[in-house]
């Protein structure tokens, strides 16, 4: 499974790409990643990891502040991952998704044909 939490270009070309926070392979371990093109045009990626830590247990609050200047990524309040290099911070527009692949990155065990992400408040703001 893949929970993920993240923004594409509205134009839905990417990179850009900003993941708040994916669930990779793992219910107790997130990454928060910035993906951009690099001089030649191909993808670069930078990330950070974070836990262990129960996820599943209850709910949490991930949150990305994205300035100019710098990329902030907080797990429940706290700093887990920045990035303040200016050519991997994006400058357009983006959506915000939220995103449970089933069957990522390899397929689930015989039985198992769903999943459930819950999100239970979301708070965007531009400042």
């Amino acid at each position: 499974m893949l929970p993920a939490f993240w923004l594409m270009p509205a134009s839905r070309h990417t990179p850009p790409e900003l993941d708040v926070a994916e669930g990779l392979g793992s219910t107790d371990r997130i990454e928060m990643t910035v993906h951009w093109k690099g001089p030649a045009g191909e993808e670069r990626t930078a990330a950070g990891r974070f836990g262990p830590v129960d996820f599943p247990a209850g709910h949490h609050v991930f949150a990305l502040n994205w300035e100019r200047d710098a990329l902030t990524w907080y797990v429940d309040g706290e700093v887990r991952f920045r990035v303040t290099d200016p050519a991997k911070i994006p400058h357009v527009p983006m959506e915000l998704l939220f995103t449970l692949a089933v069957g990522y990155p390899t397929v689930p065990p015989p039985g198992v044909d769903h999943a459930r992400m819950s999100v239970d408040w979301v708070r965007v703001w531009q400042h």
